[in-house]
């Protein structure tokens, strides 16, 4: 089989949830023996080395444009160069002028729940976004395009607001840098980041669905019941910390520690380090965070919302996302009951091994010959 993969957005610095999707769902069909060669499409002015393998199969296509205009008009014209058996659009869309047959993974549609140009903490650049997602998506939703999801859940969530009668899931993996590391190790990456004292770790983020006000709001309360717990959030400005919380902001902001964005590297050992993780977005399909801090033997704790509840599997203490209360109690609970937090993350590190990014890419390749 030959393979084409749109995968725009994987040279951008800093990657996120379907650009690492991207990124290694690549590397494990560039081991599947049907496969002859892929060529991979990137929005890029140029190809950035160390993202993707090399690999005799795999060929990557380099060229810039806006979002709209390059997936419409200027990729099509690049694929016609080339004779694919099928084309892989990852990234929730496709384009409407590729006659060649596609799969495309739809990893949510969150974005269908409300009004695209009207949702309150959103900017320009992501009502446009939204919007567009939303004119392709129910269009492809009531076409015959093969679409493939990432959890149960969410299939069914698609499922019934489509023509399709059936949606697959692929579960998304972890990546295999994420492990159990030794003491000696964390130890010394924590004195390196200048972090001393039990954390509870945060990916941050200002995409209302992650819940960040809730979760923010509830580090303010744990901080006045356990006085030794710092708190690491990734990922988010001290600016939009201080404008969230407003008067509560001075009150912890002596423990919180703002650290960037994280590449996977550092973030191995900062799940490793935490005492606890939190998770408690008001929607996802899937939830990748959960399984890397899983596979580090890190206490998550998540929303009770449908595919976290899935992903997690019994392996998270679940609380609902929209009760602050709940969610200072779970924190709380992960941090002062060690016994409880020991046995929830030796179930967690088994339920990881399920989540693999190889077995991932061979259930791809098999719905890839349903179409050649």
């Amino acid at each position: 089989m030959n393979i084409g993969i749109e995968a725009q957005r994987i040279f951008r610095t800093n990657p996120h949830g379907m650009d690492i999707f991207a990124i290694k769902l690549i590397a494990g069909l560039c081991e599947i023996p049907e496969i002859q060669s892929i060529v991979v499409f990137v929005n890029a002015e140029s190809v950035k080395e160390g993202v993707l393998p090399r690999h005799p199969k795999l060929r990557i296509v380099a060229q810039s444009a806006s979002y709209a205009y390059w997936e419409q008009w200027l990729l099509p014209l690049l694929v016609k160069r080339y004779e694919f058996d099928v084309f892989h659009f990852t990234s929730n869309t496709r384009s409407l002028r590729i006659k060649v047959p596609t799969v495309t993974t739809l990893h949510d549609i969150i974005f269908l729940d409300q009004h695209p140009l009207f949702r309150a903490g959103y900017n320009m650049y992501q009502r446009f976004g939204n919007w567009y997602r939303r004119l392709l998506v129910q269009r492809m939703m009531r076409s015959d395009d093969v679409l493939v999801t990432v959890s149960r859940s969410e299939a069914q969530r698609i499922q019934e607001k489509s023509t399709h009668t059936e949606i697959p899931f692929i579960y998304n993996g972890v990546a295999s840098c994420f492990t159990k590391l030794s003491q000696e190790k964390v130890n010394a990456f924590l004195e390196d980041w200048k972090i001393a004292g039990p954390y509870v770790l945060f990916l941050g983020n200002t995409d209302p669905k992650k819940n960040t006000e809730r979760i923010l709001s509830s580090f303010v309360e744990v901080a006045k019941q356990m006085p030794d717990v710092q708190f690491l959030i990734a990922d988010y400005r001290l600016e939009d910390f201080k404008q969230l919380l407003g008067e509560d902001a001075e009150q912890v902001l002596p423990r919180v520690k703002f650290l960037g964005y994280v590449d996977q590297k550092d973030l191995v050992h900062l799940y490793n380090g935490a005492a606890a993780f939190v998770y408690c977005s008001l929607a996802e399909s899937f939830g990748i965070p959960i399984v890397e801090a899983f596979a580090c033997h890190t206490p998550v704790l998540a929303s009770n919302i449908p595919s976290l509840t899935e992903v997690s599997n019994g392996g998270a203490l679940l609380v609902d996302p929209k009760d602050r209360s709940a969610i200072s109690n779970g924190i709380i609970k992960l941090l002062s009951d060690q016994e409880f937090a020991d046995t929830l993350t030796l179930k967690a590190s088994e339920i990881s091994k399920q989540y693999n990014w190889q077995y991932a890419a061979k259930q791809y390749a098999e719905i890839y010959k349903t179409l050649c």
